[in-house]
């Protein structure tokens, strides 16, 4: 078998074909940029390949699934690690430092602005709820003070 077999099938050649703008995406149905379960994850698993195998194409796919994490910072109203923008800058800034791309760095720059700017002093976001010690507080649980 030749080394680097599986490369097809984390870079996303085996699934959805790119974008004319040169992005990646490895979704098959809806788009999922997230973290936890869609292109920001993979993005960083790509970075680490990168590293630890020597492929400089690992790095190029992580550099193209940024470009389209990039595109969903507008339309991503969630504003948590896992599920929103927090996790699409953490990856877009990832790639920026590791590969010096500076429209990366943009755009995290851009997503964790719009983070501060959610914030109304309580939450950042709807999804994003006070934890329940803190809830119970200000419904006034004197235990809790």
């Amino acid at each position: 078998m030749p080394r680097n077999w599986h490369l097809g099938r984390w870079t996303g050649y085996s699934r959805r074909p790119e974008t004319t703008d040169n992005t990646l995406t490895w979704t098959e149905t809806e788009a999922d940029s997230t973290l936890y379960s869609g292109d920001a994850g993979i993005v960083l698993a790509l970075l680490e390949a990168q590293r630890h195998v020597g492929d400089d194409r690992y790095g190029d796919a992580a550099l193209r699934g940024a470009r389209s994490i990039a595109t969903a910072i507008d339309e991503c109203e969630n504003c948590s690690l896992y599920f929103g923008l927090t996790g699409l800058a953490v990856a877009l800034r990832a790639v920026g430092d590791l590969l010096a791309e500076k429209p990366a760095i943009a755009a995290a720059d851009r997503a964790m602005d719009l983070v501060r700017s959610r914030f109304d002093g309580d939450r950042w976001s709807n999804s994003v709820r006070p934890a329940r010690r803190e809830r119970r507080h200000r419904a006034g649980c004197a235990r809790c003070r």
